[in-house]
């Protein structure tokens, strides 16, 4: 029992160790450890589902949950420091590496990988903010639903792209990448608007907007010019570069 009551301090402690390892490792390492981030999110979702059931209280230092934190770091410095072009084409290749992971599980497979991987890490960014299990575990599910709705298409054409090298001549081949890249761009676009939606509803004074809004205030604009700047990125900028990205990668 003594033991018990101090497993939450040495998760901490364990955590912020591997926290720093990551921060000072090199970019190629932060490189490394990031692409196990689906793998970290699917495994979140489903500790949070296994907590959810049994009752149990989230540990967000150890399992599942530390893992998908980490690795989302993990990606984060590993931009840490490029341009907003080089952040840009970084989150392109990140990209088509999850997508190639998705690839080798079938257009079904994919689907559902791409899923739960998304719900996962809306999970663990929402238990994050300190938001109930419940809460979190539901908007983590419906963030889910939308990349797997706006995928189909997606997923559709790149099998049927995959599909036509070598089949049908260079020129259908070319004509169905395009295909695939407005297909890419599309859903991107409609994921973002649909998840910053979700975002507003689920959170009101507390989402992205909002953190924003404040970010800009700090940074020494008015309220009203943070106001303004907050809607263009959130709906112009931010969807703008999700479909470039989607339909480059």
């Amino acid at each position: 029992q003594y033991f018990e009551a101090l497993l939450p301090t040495l998760y901490a402690r364990q955590f912020a160790e591997q926290y720093q390892q990551i921060d000072d490792a090199s970019k190629f390492r932060q490189t490394m450890a990031s692409l196990g981030s689906s793998f970290a999110n699917v495994g979140a979702y489903a500790q949070a589902a296994t907590d959810l059931v049994t009752g149990r209280q989230p540990e967000m230092n150890a399992g599942a949950y530390a893992a998908s934190r980490l690795a989302a770091f993990a990606r984060e410095q590993s931009m840490e420091g490029l341009s907003e072009k080089g952040k840009f084409l970084a989150s392109v290749g990140y990209s088509m590496a999850d997508n190639a992971l998705a690839m080798a599980l079938g257009k079904t497979g994919a689907l559902i990988w791409m899923g739960i991987s998304a719900a996962g890490a809306g999970t663990v960014e929402s238990l994050a903010k300190e938001d109930s299990l419940g809460k979190s575990f539901a908007l983590g599910t419906m963030q889910g639903a939308i990349e797997t709705a706006t995928e189909v298409m997606g997923i559709d054409n790149l099998f049927r792209t995959a599909k036509s090298f070598g089949k049908n001549g260079i020129k259908k081949a070319l004509l169905s990448i395009a295909k695939q890249a407005g297909a890419e761009g599309t859903e991107e676009i409609i994921s973002e608007y649909a998840n910053a939606l979700l975002d507003m509803i689920a959170n009101g004074g507390d989402d992205e907007f909002y953190d924003a809004v404040e970010n800009y205030r700090k940074n020494g604009m008015t309220e009203e010019a943070a106001k303004r700047q907050a809607t263009i990125d959130l709906f112009l900028k931010n969807p703008a570069l999700a479909g470039l990205s989607g339909a480059l990668s």
